[in-house]
């Protein structure tokens, strides 16, 4: 009945599909592809890149709009994307299910354990995505010397697939530089503080809706926490400055109060709004409608 696309470039399956199938076809993109790109082109350096990367990202732009004209339908992450999307085709039906989170994973999870000893702030993500690098890069060079300087007895975790070889001269006493994480859940449930530094990327991050679940303190860039329905300073951080980021790091490490309270409210977010079972029962509901909508 339904053929659910996960992701941009599974589309050009569709003139196949097309041909052998009548089952509607639903596009769940995880992320605007052409943003990412616009984004990332605007701190890259080097001017010969950067030109061939305009010309690949303008394509991208146009396939991207073109692409929408031959979809039943669309299941967006976030408002601004399903705004966008319906603005290459207002045609199509286009509906928001954010990402959800299975609750079910956290039955034997110690939300105390994070408490229990010295603060901890980490970040966690696979390290072949572009956005990643660039953030943990600009983290590293802009952030981590503020850190230093200003406290000493602050611990930091960086961990992820694909960790670039140059990150691990950064390795020190207050900087643990991992790999690939294979039990995540017990690798994060005695780490309080999630950080999100993106300066790309578009849609919603898988990171923080795991991290709302968890009841991380989260502290992202303005870019990192879009399409999460958050309030500053209550269910998570807003931080656009190295100088901002480094401070609202230390603030958190040196008041547990502050982490327990934001833990308590980002909890409360994630599973109010960022629930796998009531994102599952909105699109199966979307698609009754467009299969009753075209008899």
């Amino acid at each position: 009945d339904i053929i659910q696309l996960e992701h941009l470039y599974m589309c050009k399956y569709l003139p196949v599909l097309r041909k052998y199938s009548n089952a509607k076809l639903i596009l769940r993109p995880q992320n605007i592809e052409y943003i990412i790109w616009e984004r990332y082109l605007k701190n890259l350096k080097n001017p010969l890149k950067k030109f061939l990367l305009n010309i690949a990202t303008k394509r991208l732009k146009k396939y991207e709009q073109n692409v929408c004209d031959d979809l039943d339908g669309i299941l967006a992450l976030t408002p601004e994307d399903a705004e966008l999307f319906s603005s290459f085709n207002s045609a199509i039906p286009v509906l928001v299910i954010p990402m959800g989170y299975d609750y079910s994973k956290l039955k034997d999870y110690n939300f105390e354990k994070q408490f229990e000893e010295t603060a901890v702030a980490y970040h966690l993500g696979a390290m072949d995505w572009l956005p990643n690098t660039e953030a943990i890069k600009w983290f590293l060079e802009k952030v981590l010397p503020l850190l230093t300087a200003q406290n000493q007895k602050i611990k930091i975790c960086l961990a992820g697939r694909n960790m670039p070889k140059e990150f691990y001269a950064y390795a020190s006493s207050q900087l643990e530089i991992l790999g690939e994480i294979t039990a995540p859940l017990q690798y994060q449930e005695n780490k309080p503080i999630l950080i999100v530094p993106l300066w790309s990327g578009s849609g919603i991050r898988a990171k923080i809706i795991e991290g709302l679940a968890l009841g991380k303190t989260i502290i992202s860039t303005r870019i990192g926490a879009q399409g999460i329905a958050y309030k500053n300073g209550e269910n998570m951080i807003i931080a656009d400055t190295a100088e901002d980021f480094a401070k609202e790091i230390i603030r958190c490490i040196q008041s547990p109060e502050t982490c327990k309270a934001i833990s308590k409210k980002a909890r409360e977010l994630g599973m109010s709004l960022y629930n796998s079972d009531t994102s599952a029962k909105k699109m199966i509901h979307f698609y009754h409608q467009l299969q009753n909508k075209n008899g």
